[in-house]
């Protein structure tokens, strides 16, 4: 149940960078409000294909292979924006959809792995939302660090971009070893 909940940190991170990817968005790539507004209305759309297709491909692949998929699907965003700013950021999010919906088989799997456990479903619920509580703190205060140093030090504002391919690339690898 640990390494699931690890996992699922892994791969929840990326989703609590905050205001930092509002104001990477409007200084770097001068993105207008207007833009900005346009970015996460298509953002909302390819989550909720996302969702409606992953629903259906976890019980196709089975939980570890649509993992894996939506997992490697997850890095292309990141990958897209480190490479070719906010065009290579959309392209990425578009072809990537399904890593919108990565999480579907890891909770399905924590859920299984509880109920085997005998822990409650309140319990784990419990515990997710002080997870996520706790990422809603630390992510946007570790990814603006991320981007205020990697700028000053290393004059490119894409850290939290390789941060969350990195993390992507972790996520990959635990799901793959224990699912």
């Amino acid at each position: 149940v640990r390494v699931l909940a690890l996992l699922l940190m892994v791969q929840s991170l990326p989703t609590f960078m905050g205001d930092t990817f509002q104001i990477l968005a409007k200084t770097e790539w001068n993105l207008t409000t207007k833009g900005f507004s346009s970015f996460v209305a298509m953002f909302g759309i390819i989550n909720i294909a996302a969702n409606v297709v992953g629903s259906q491909m976890v019980v196709k692949l089975g939980i570890r292979k649509y993992t894996a998929l939506a997992t490697l699907s997850a890095a292309l965003s990141p990958l897209g924006a480190s490479l070719f700013s906010f065009r290579g950021l959309v392209v990425g999010a578009i072809l990537g959809f399904l890593g919108s919906a990565q999480m579907l088989g890891v909770t399905a799997a924590l859920v299984a792995e509880g109920a085997k456990s005998d822990v409650s479903q309140g319990k784990l619920a419990g515990e997710r939302s002080s997870f996520l509580a706790l990422m809603k703190v630390i992510g946007p205060i570790w990814y603006s660090m991320l981007y205020v140093k990697g700028k000053k030090f290393l004059g490119v504002s894409s850290l939290p971009f390789l941060f969350n391919i990195m993390l992507g690339m972790t996520a990959f690898g635990i799901s793959q070893y224990y699912l």
